[in-house]
C-alpha cells in the first residue's frame, strides 16, 4: 500500500491560441496497492485555486480532479521506481464572482507519468511527475496540464 501527497500546479486551456489559465496554488493525494510487483490500482483527487482580476472584479475559480486507475511501476532499481497510471473519474470547474457563478463538470481522463526517487528500504520517496487530463463538459472537451512534486509512504 502507499499514500503520497504534495503539490501541483496546473494549466488550463490555451489550445485556442489563448493564453490559458495557470493556477499556481494547488494539491494533490493519492493512494493505491500493487496486485503484482508491478501493476497497482490507485485513486486520486487535486484541487486547485486561484483568484484574478478580470471583468472590473474578482474572480474566483477552483478546478478539481478525481479519479481511479491503473498504474504500471518499472521496478529495475530500488532507488528509482519510474511509473506511467491512467486514471478515469470527473472534474469540477467553478468560477464565480460577486454577480455571477458558474460551474462546469462532467467526465475526466488523466494519463500521467513520473518517477519515484526511493529511501534505501522504499519507505518513503519523493514523486515527481506530469498529467494532462482531459474533461467532457457540455460536450467539449477541457485540457488541463499538470505539475505535480510530492512525498510517497509505502508499508
Amino acid at each position: 500500500m502507499e499514500i503520497s501527497a504534495g503539490y501541483s500546479f496546473l494549466h488550463e486551456g490555451g489550445g485556442d491560441g489563448s493564453d490559458g489559465l495557470s493556477v499556481p496554488a494547488g494539491w494533490y493525494a493519492s493512494g493505491g496497492g500493487y496486485l503484482t510487483h508491478w501493476l497497482g490500482i490507485v485513486g486520486e483527487v487535486n484541487g486547485h485555486h486561484k483568484t484574478f482580476d478580470d471583468f472590473g472584479g474578482d474572480v474566483k475559480t477552483s478546478i478539481h480532479l478525481y479519479g481511479a486507475g491503473p498504474k504500471l511501476a518499472l521496478r529495475l532499481s530500488p532507488r528509482f521506481t519510474p511509473y506511467v497510471q491512467a486514471l478515469f473519474g470527473g472534474g469540477r470547474t467553478r468560477a464565480s464572482t460577486s454577480r455571477v457563478e458558474v460551474t462546469l463538470s462532467g467526465f475526466a481522463y488523466q494519463p500521467s507519468a513520473g518517477i519515484e526517487i526511493n529511501n534505501s528500504s522504499e519507505t518513503f520517496g519523493l514523486r515527481l511527475a506530469v498529467a494532462r487530463a482531459s474533461v467532457r463538459s457540455e460536450g467539449e472537451w477541457l485540457d488541463e496540464r499538470m505539475f505535480m512534486a510530492g512525498v510517497v509512504f509505502r508499508r
